[in-house]
């Protein structure tokens, strides 16, 4: 632009166009870091999808199963929860009126998939077990714990996500897919595909959730865990 620095009408005062000119420098400069911040956003993505992907290629699908041999591997705080075992099953109790969490202290495998039968009792609170729980020290409940979790009520199942998500899928129940005090054949999986986790969950052979996760996944690995009340879980 061509200035004119004097004090006549219609013109600008001095310094007007080291100003703009200061001005237009500090802008290109802002424009050039923002399209590198993209370019390195881009990549850093590239790279997490290939990195998940060949975690993903590379894993061994597992199966996991339980028997009363496997309770030495089961953590949880005694001093509000217990694990004991009658005949060829277990049992994950509440020693309060409040929830309690036991979990395998071995961490899943990324795709390793879980399998046993679970009975959930008179289904009278809000039970749960983890597909991929995080954190496990002082947990209790399995809102204050990160990862992925199956809630089982009677009139509603629930796949859910923590910290932040809650609730992401859910199907009625009323009793349908799983009954109070009956036996159920229950698998569930947590496997990556790129960014992502593909979550399955079973019962008795019937798929009740089938759900890819893009939204802030989960990405650590994690343990399977049960939340029970008094009522408590079983599971062999």
């Amino acid at each position: 632009m061509t200035e004119t620095e004097d004090t006549s009408v219609n013109t600008y005062k001095t310094g007007t166009k080291s100003e703009l000119e200061e001005l237009l420098n500090t802008s290109a400069k802002r424009i050039k870091k923002l399209a590198l911040q993209k370019e390195i956003e881009e990549e850093t993505k590239a790279v997490e999808v290939s990195f998940y992907g060949i975690l993903n290629k590379n894993k061994n699908c597992a199966e996991r199963t339980y028997s009363v041999s496997d309770i030495s591997v089961w953590k949880y705080n005694p001093e509000i929860a217990e694990l004991t075992v009658n005949g060829d099953e277990a049992v994950v109790k509440s020693k309060t009126n409040s929830s309690c969490i036991a979990y395998d202290e071995r961490p899943l495998a990324p795709g390793e998939t879980v399998k046993l039968k679970m009975n959930f009792g008179a289904m009278e609170n809000w039970d749960a077990f983890g597909i991929k729980q995080v954190e496990t020290d002082g947990k209790n409940m399995i809102t204050s714990a990160k990862g992925y979790y199956i809630v089982v009520k009677k009139d509603y199942i629930e796949l859910q996500k923590y910290p932040s998500a809650g609730v992401i899928c859910s199907v009625e129940n009323n009793s349908s897919i799983i009954t109070p005090n009956t036996w159920h054949d229950v698998e569930v999986s947590c496997t990556p595909e790129g960014s992502s986790n593909h979550i399955v969950f079973k019962v008795d052979g019937n798929t009740v959730f089938d759900y890819v996760d893009s939204q802030t996944q989960v990405y650590e690995l994690g343990h399977f865990s049960i939340q029970a009340f008094s009522g408590g879980i079983k599971f062999k």
